[in-house]
């Protein structure tokens, strides 16, 4: 069983989101609060003003509903809170790449680093999470960086499922997040908990 302590964290979507001291550790880290400043919808923020939800705020969401999906799909594997933390630690670090307005930063910034490329932020969180900084918080939660490049190149499909499928945490998140602080949930509602519970 993970062992969240009582640590959590206010979320008007999801209730508490409890954490790890480990994961606090994550989340405290420069790389996860650089993006208190990174908007989740850039531009749309024009039109929504509501929409002034960040990048920090989504992968929060998406580390806890990967976690709750994990936790029921691996309920009888011996590994199972072994991949509950891979599955947690994948949705709060999928976005850490993300550059100034999000994806209009890899149209201009990442497109000259990485040329050909269309989701350099994807190539950025790779380099991020194998770097001298940022790999020794991954691996105090017991998670080498390769799990995460596993899990986010699909080694598991269904590792891969849960974080970023279609009807993964990640899109579940930000539907539900999106449309909450957008002021459109009359459209935008999933039943998370029924999806994630079958």
């Amino acid at each position: 069983m993970t062992k969240y302590g009582s640590s959590a964290i206010r979320d008007p979507v999801h209730s508490y989101i409890p954490i790890t001291p480990e994961e606090g550790k994550v989340i405290d880290s420069p790389f996860l609060q650089r993006m208190r400043w990174i908007s989740q919808l850039s531009g749309v923020r024009l039109v929504f003003p509501g929409a002034q939800h960040t990048r920090l705020a989504h992968v929060l969401g998406v580390m806890h509903l990967g976690g709750k999906y994990a936790e029921q799909v691996f309920a009888d594997y011996d590994d199972k809170d072994f991949r509950v933390q891979v599955a947690r630690l994948g949705g709060l670090l999928h976005d850490v790449g993300h550059g100034a307005f999000s994806h209009a930063y890899d149209d201009t910034v990442y497109q000259s680093l990485y040329p050909g490329n269309r989701h350099g932020h994807d190539t950025h969180r790779i380099k991020m999470i194998h770097s001298e900084y940022l790999k020794p918080y991954i691996q105090d939660c017991g998670v080498e960086p390769k799990d995460l490049v596993d899990l986010w190149e699909g080694k598991d499909r269904v590792m891969q499922a849960i974080t970023q499928g279609a009807m993964g945490a990640d899109r579940m998140d930000f539907m539900l997040r999106d449309a909450y602080f957008s002021g459109t949930t009359h459209f935008g509602s999933i039943a998370s908990n029924r999806i994630i519970r079958k």
